[in-house]
């Protein structure tokens, strides 16, 4: 009887059949037939072989691990060449094309008693068998790994797979017991140790959860009631937390994954005949390196050739499918992959001058340089206009159909934030969900507190520019509370609406507004400057950032600037609580930093930061309103350029910028401009 054996280590001995399942085709007499064994904690399936071949002893088995599937084949052929041996080779052959046609990575072990191939060349005597198994190890690609004899002289065993790196070692061992072949062991460069490995990691494969299972369990609980008990917010999330994690246990499976394991390096899988030409390609270029043969070489260039002119089509029909598909997200980030870098953090800069490459120390260094750009109130209020005439907003509608539609417009993303809950899992739940969070969000924004965890994130530091050893060349981004993003998504909607309905946003902002961006500042800037050159007019053109503008915004400014925009009541007092009492820890790989406190800005990498951000920065437009000069705003890049008319002067600008630097000390900004570093003067000249 032929064996595999499928674990997660290589055995060194005998393997005890103890923890392993079994499966088995009996050849119908005592002794024959194929088995394979499989660890208990690796999932596995075995595929039906369709009845008209009982005849051949073939057995096949599907592994399931997290990101790669392996369909296994064991076979046994008897030795012999006569006529009903033709006929059963072309019955195994035929089972075997049925159980090939998949996109997992077949791998087919066994005895095959064909012992006059060379599989060097891949090329055996003109026998119909030897052309029948031939042929169908090069038409799927399939690569030979055993090299050495496992039986006298002759290698009668196989052990063969689609990927011609599916195997980094093999291992031709003494025969066992009374058997007359040799043992072969072999290593897999694929996850199937990830459940042992000290590196591995658990999660919950959230995209495979049983959501029909889910909601249905969902629909069984009167929320009413449960949160009748409550008498806090914090009570009420804790509640409906619970749920959602006995939720998450029963319905959603658990995979192990590699440290480190990114979706960007995962390799191609290329289709088969790709591969088929891939295999076919090797096969020639071993030829040819053996027999250094001239025919040898033009019939492997020829194969080279064909091979990059069928990945490049591969590549363009998947680039065109993507841009036929009509879907910006998915167009960029594909583009992104191919032209963003993602350096890694290898040695840090501690503020002593040394160097660290311990990720807890790293974290810890982060987390010290992202809290020292924090300002502290100087006390000082500058004074406001009120805008408003009439009421202003202070009250946000939370029904569970408001709550639904923002969960239905979810991006089905699978990161969890910092309460555990991924997108795709409000998403598909939303029908469910939306009555209980809905009760929640009211109560939160009535009371005017929030849950605890909705004031904590996660940090990550993402490069900018320059040495990855600076932590000067990282910003932050917080991964908070997902539930708490939902919220602020149903408030940040209704306050934007007002804003702009009202007018309060000025025209010259271009960021985090809808139907504005880069390219709309840009050509409206391009458009002046185009003007002021053709009617032969000087233009300067002064660019100014301000330097860690959303970490360092008072909250006690912005405040008070919300209520000169209306904000008031119950919607100012929980933008009050949201900003208040915040705590940040930076993670670097898998330590996470000690925890501490946020004493101003607005969170980067939540809803309502952002247009928080506008409204604090919103009022510099005013400071320039009786100068000939022009300004243009993207979030905090403001550019400053004038128009010298015949009514104007030179003296409007250096007054513009007295006058912003008189608004960036009221509002405890740092500003920076004119510097080599950072800003760039800019003059065209038209004379």
């Amino acid at each position: 009887m032929t064996e595999t054996w499928f674990s997660n280590n290589v055995p060194n001995s005998l393997i005890c059949f103890n923890g392993y399942r079994v499966f088995r085709r009996d050849r119908g007499t005592y002794g024959g037939g194929v088995a394979i064994y499989i660890k208990d904690n690796i999932h596995s399936e075995m595929v039906e072989i369709p009845t008209r071949f009982n005849n051949v002893e073939i057995i096949c088995v599907d592994l399931m691990f997290n990101d790669i599937d392996y369909r296994v084949i064991c076979l046994y052929r008897k030795p012999g060449f006569s006529a009903a041996d033709v006929d059963y080779i072309n019955d195994c052959i035929k089972c075997l094309q049925g159980l090939c046609s998949t996109d997992k990575l077949v791998v087919i072990t066994g005895d095959c008693n064909l012992p006059d191939i060379n599989w060097s060349y891949y090329h055996a005597p003109n026998n119909p068998i030897y052309n029948t198994f031939l042929d169908f190890v090069n038409n799927y690609g399939f690569h030979q790994y055993v090299n050495e004899p496992t039986r006298d002289n002759h290698i009668l065993d196989i052990v063969m797979a689609t990927d011609n790196t599916f195997l980094n070692d093999i291992s031709v061992l003494e025969p066992l017991g009374s058997s007359d072949h040799n043992i072969l062991i072999f290593k897999v460069n694929a996850p199937t140790n990830f459940i042992d490995s000290p590196e591995s990691e658990l999660y919950y494969d959230f995209a495979a959860a049983d959501y029909s299972a889910i909601n249905y369990y969902l629909n069984s609980f009167n929320w009413s009631e449960i949160f009748s008990r409550s008498f806090t917010v914090e009570d009420s999330w804790q509640v409906f937390t619970g749920i959602l994690n006995d939720v998450v246990t029963q319905f959603v499976p658990v995979r192990y994954s590699k440290a480190n394991l990114s979706s960007k390096h995962k390799a191609i899988r290329y289709p088969r005949y790709i591969r088929t030409m891939l295999h076919n390609k090797a096969v020639l270029w071993k030829r040819w390196k053996l027999s250094n043969c001239a025919t040898d070489k033009l019939l492997y260039k020829a194969a080279a050739t064909s091979c990059r002119s069928a990945i490049r089509k591969f590549h363009v029909v998947r680039e065109t499918a993507l841009i036929r598909k009509n879907n910006l997200g998915s167009f960029y980030n594909y583009v992104n992959s191919k032209i963003k870098s993602h350096p890694v953090i290898s040695k840090l800069k501690t503020p002593n001058g040394s160097f660290t490459s311990d990720n807890n120390d790293m974290a810890n260094v982060f987390n010290c340089f992202f809290s020292s750009v924090y300002t502290s109130d100087n006390g000082y209020l500058p004074e406001v206009i009120d805008r408003t005439a009439d009421g202003g907003l202070s009250d946000i509608v939370f029904t569970p159909h408001c709550v639904r539609d923002v969960l239905r417009k979810l991006k089905p993303t699978t990161s969890a934030g910092c309460d555990g809950i991924p997108n795709v899992f409000l998403k598909r739940c939303a029908y469910c969900l939306s009555l209980p969070l809905s009760h929640i969000f009211e109560f939160s924004f009535n009371d005017g507190h929030l849950p605890y965890s909705w004031k904590s994130a996660i940090v990550t530091p993402v490069h900018k520019k320059g040495p990855t050893s600076d932590p000067n060349n990282f910003r932050p981004v917080s991964l908070t509370a997902t539930c708490c993003k939902v919220m602020e998504r149903v408030i940040n909607n209704t306050l934007l609406s007002y804003l702009l309905n009202k007018g309060f946003i000025t025209k010259h902002q271009h960021g985090f507004i809808k139907r504005k961006s880069v390219t709309s500042n840009l050509l409206e800037c391009l458009e002046d400057w185009t003007l002021n050159l053709q009617s032969r007019h000087v233009t300067d053109v002064i660019f100014i950032d301000f330097k860690k503008a959303f970490d360092t915004v008072c909250h006690s400014k912005l405040l008070l600037k919300l209520q000169a925009y209306g904000i008031h009541g119950n919607l100012f007092n929980w933008i009050q609580a949201f900003l208040s009492g915040r705590s940040q820890s930076v993670r670097v790989g898998k330590s996470i930093s000690a925890c501490s406190p946020v004493i101003s800005g607005v969170p980067q990498g939540s809803v309502l930061g952002p247009t928080l951000f506008l409204l604090y920065i919103n009022d510099v437009a005013d400071i320039f309103t009786d100068l000939t000069v022009s300004l243009s705003l993207f979030a905090d890049d403001l550019k400053l350029y004038t128009d010298y008319t015949v009514d104007a002067t030179h003296s409007d600008l250096q007054v513009a910028i007295d006058r912003l630097i008189e608004w960036a000390k009221n509002g405890n900004y740092r500003y920076q401009f004119l510097s080599a570093q950072h800003f760039v003067l800019i003059i065209h000249s038209g004379t």
